[in-house]
């Protein structure tokens, strides 16, 4: 990022976190004008439906404006590699494009620039793609492996440059399906997350990022969390699911009774571990991580032991956890000022009707009229028919 939108992040961050702390009543109106005017935005942004909005008529103007030009470039020259030619022009424009907003622009949360940049990736990688089959007639595998190389590089460029933490995420699913194609690819997976959780924990709370950087390594730190979670997951080694992908068929033999073993035992644990972290250091990310990973490895338990029916072993994972919530909420407030080793039911900063939506929308549920009974017709009509006719001819309907 540009030392002006690195800037810009961060001030925006600082005028967001005041605005939760007006709305949980931790500051006032006056204090909340004055953090505004201290920290001014200098930025053009959108609001997130006219966001949503400029961002697919931006993507669908960009392809239909590459589409006409591929057909009227096709029509005079016929052959098949111009394709990968011109998609990889209208990235590099849009790469320019994206630039000039996101610069001299002013552009954030705009949703034309973000448009852009995904136009720009995909026309730079669906181009590549096109030379590598079409031109250069490479061989799947070769294919797919310089394609991902080059996707992990663009998208982590993409990243870096404009700040975005879905490209860094997409940069790291780049980076273990490469992994994959190694013959060691499943211990690569164990391994790489294993050895950059420290790293990229530490960057992900780093001052010396912006705020959007500092979200993309937290991003890119729960993808990797997820490919250590799917090495060592039941069905995974089962299905010989990274293998698949190393060779684009099947495993040719089934795991050893010792790694399925291994692998039972740490489809349980990785859950645990991930959410023991998350209490001990205070971290929302790696708690929510270690409860939805949680929730697969209980469904994974369901599919290679009968417990029960699908459905009863729902409605028991359901009510046990509003039991578990209840209970631990019942915990935290009975203890000293409502917390108990800095775990507390409180919003701290954040807006307490933010919380209440769900309450409302089941009191709203449970307060709905019943459906009026239907009233019997006493008005005294009754249909029987009536005749018409006419020269001498008559009938009834």
């Amino acid at each position: 990022m540009s030392p002006a939108m690195a800037l810009a992040d961060r001030l925006f961050s600082i005028r967001e976190t005041a605005k939760s702390w007006r709305r949980a009543g931790l500051i006032d109106d006056q204090q909340l004008q004055a953090i505004a005017a201290a920290h001014p935005d200098d930025r053009n942004r959108v609001g997130p439906v006219f966001r949503v909005l400029l961002l697919g008529f931006t993507i669908l103007a960009g392809m239909a404006a590459f589409g006409f030009f591929v057909l009227g470039t096709l029509s005079a020259n016929p052959g098949q590699s111009i394709v990968g030619i011109l998609a990889i022009f209208f990235g590099l424009a849009c790469v320019l494009v994206t630039e000039i907003q996101t610069g001299p622009g002013r552009r954030r949360q705009g949703g034309t620039e973000a448009a852009t940049s995904f136009l720009a990736l995909g026309f730079l990688l669906g181009g590549s793609a096109w030379l590598v089959f079409e031109g250069a007639h490479l061989d799947t595998n070769r294919g797919i492996t310089l394609l991902l190389a080059l996707g992990a590089v663009l998208f982590a460029l993409a990243d870096v440059r404009w700040g975005f933490p879905l490209y860094g995420a997409l940069s790291a699913y780049s980076i273990f399906f490469l992994l994959a194609r190694s013959p060691i690819g499943r211990i690569l997976w164990v391994a790489v997350p294993l050895g950059a959780f420290h790293f990229l924990l530490s960057r992900s709370e780093s001052i010396h990022h912006p705020p959007s950087h500092r979200m993309s390594f937290k991003t890119i730190q729960l993808v990797s969390l997820l490919a250590l979670y799917s090495a060592v997951h039941l069905g995974s080694i089962d299905n010989g699911l990274i293998e698949r992908i190393f060779d684009l068929r099947d495993p040719s033999s089934p795991a050893s009774p010792l790694l399925r073993g291994g692998s039972i035992l740490a489809t349980a644990l990785v859950p645990i571990a991930i959410l023991a972290f998350g209490i001990k250091t205070r971290r929302r990310h790696l708690l929510l991580l270690g409860v939805l990973l949680g929730a697969a490895s209980l469904a994974t338990l369901r599919l290679y032991v009968h417990l029960a029916p699908l459905w009863v072993v729902l409605i028991g994972a359901g009510a046990a956890a509003i039991g578990t919530a209840l209970a631990l909420r019942r915990f935290l407030e009975s203890g000293p000022n409502r917390e108990r080793r800095g775990f507390t039911t409180d919003q701290l900063g954040e807006a307490a009707e933010k919380h209440a939506r769900l309450e409302m929308l089941a009191a709203v549920v449970t307060l709905t009229p019943a459906a009026r009974p239907v009233e019997p017709d006493n008005s005294g009509f009754t249909g029987g028919g009536g005749r018409s006719g006419g020269g001498g001819a008559t009938d009834s309907f």
